[in-house]
């Protein structure tokens, strides 16, 4: 799987935004910090991103202490959806978008 998904990111810009459920269109917030390959200069891979309308992407540089934490739980539901709708599939040997 690559770093740079394309059509992942364009599925993700069409669905409800994470944080408040506005319809989309939303932008792609990428996970950050913890094991995720983020840091400095380097943003995670685009598998890594989940929906945020606009409002809620640019409150993340001011969000609470446990917007880290709920953003996990975005990008584990934003999965969830990718798995059920199709975007991603998994089978023994190998994940596809």
């Amino acid at each position: 799987m690559n770093r740079k998904e394309p059509k992942y990111l364009e599925w993700i810009k069409r669905q409800p935004c994470q944080g408040c459920s506005r319809p989309g269109p939303s932008v792609p917030h990428h996970l950050k910090g913890d094991f995720n390959q983020s840091g400095a200069g380097m943003k995670a891979p685009d598998l890594l991103s989940m929906p945020l309308c606009k409002m809620c992407h640019d409150s993340h540089h001011t969000a609470p202490p446990d917007w880290k934490g709920r953003q996990r739980d975005w990008l584990i539901y934003t999965l969830i959806n990718a798995l059920e709708e199709g975007i991603i599939v998994f089978d023994a040997d190998s994940v596809s978008l």
